[in-house]
């Protein structure tokens, strides 16, 4: 017999059986009952149709569940009864863009109680948490910003961020923003700043923690004065315990200090307790008609002003 028709041969057994049986089995005499065709090999694979995309998309009438594989896509492509997806074994995320897709189905994150990493470099960049908490974390040797975000519109008075707020009038005080020192601040000489905001020159001084100025929590370690919010001008201090910059702060005792150092070691006294508290200068009223409004011991308020000659002047004003 020669070869031709041994090949007539085998594909006449095939259709025969293919024909009684309804399944086909290639290298087994027994197929799986479930499968119209079982093909069997630990040597070789099975090759479909290879097409460009365009030539895919020129198949007359594609049925439902055709495959084939596109080599302009380099991927599977099955027509799914209304069009050619790469999603023909299951769907997922692709690494170079995904379309299509329903948010109310499609998402990236996890469907029990765990965490989902992000991880850059093959290091821990980002964990959002199962509690929905987000935490930017890991990478602690970063020498740049943990978080950059540019303005929306130039020359806009839209803000780069927004933080909301829902509460009631007997509602628990909101916060929005908050730091910590994870160093700690029970030392004179650890983790002085709790936490600062800052304003820089352009984004070069910004991304290299160069201000202009700002305010910022800090421990005094002096008890008249525990803890101040206090404000500098005229650039960033070198260090936490550099005052040069700053112009005044908001003590924790509720008074005000201006020209006075944050920074007042207990060796070297305590801080004055008067509301207001200025030091290496003056206060300076320029109008005539302005001074200290004061009250009497019966209740009536008098401003404290000076007349030409200089003289202090008293006159009863409505106490404000």
């Amino acid at each position: 017999m020669n070869r031709n028709n041994k090949k007539a041969v085998i594909l006449f057994s095939l259709i025969i059986c293919a024909t009684v049986e309804a399944q086909v089995g290639i290298n087994t005499p027994t197929p799986d009952p479930s499968s119209i065709l079982d093909i069997v090999s630990n040597t070789k694979g099975v090759l479909l149709p290879r097409m460009t995309s365009a030539e895919r998309n020129a198949i007359n009438a594609p049925v439902a569940g055709l495959l084939v594989f596109d080599t302009s896509m380099r991927k599977f492509s099955g027509y799914d009864g209304t069009q050619w997806t790469q999603n023909v074994f299951g769907t997922k995320w692709e690494t170079t863009g995904n379309s299509g897709t329903d948010p109310n189905i499609n998402f990236l994150g996890t469907t029990d109680n765990k965490d989902l990493s992000i991880i850059t470099n093959n290091a821990l960049a980002m964990t959002v948490k199962s509690s929905g908490q987000i935490r930017m974390e890991g990478l602690i040797s970063l020498n740049v910003p943990r978080l950059t975000v540019d303005r929306p519109l130039q020359e806009s008075s839209i803000p780069s961020i927004v933080a909301s707020v829902d509460n009631g009038p007997d509602s628990a005080y909101p916060v929005n923003i908050i730091t910590e020192n994870l160093v700690g601040g029970s030392s004179g000489n650890l983790g002085r700043v709790f936490g600062n905001y800052a304003f820089a020159l352009n984004g070069g001084n910004a991304v290299n923690g160069i201000s202009q100025g700002g305010m910022s929590y800090v421990y005094s370690a002096n008890t008249s004065v525990p803890n101040s919010l206090l404000f500098y001008a005229g650039g960033s201090p070198a260090t936490e315990k550099d005052t040069s910059k700053e112009v005044m702060f908001l003590g924790s005792n509720k008074s005000i200090y201006i020209g006075y150092p944050s920074w007042l070691p207990m060796s070297t006294g305590s801080y004055p307790q008067s509301k207001v508290n200025v030091a290496g200068g003056d206060v300076y009223i320029s109008n005539i008609g302005s001074g200290v409004i004061m009250t009497s011991p019966s209740g009536n308020c008098f401003r404290l002003t000076i007349d030409n000659t200089g003289a202090i002047a008293s006159i009863s004003v409505p106490c404000p």
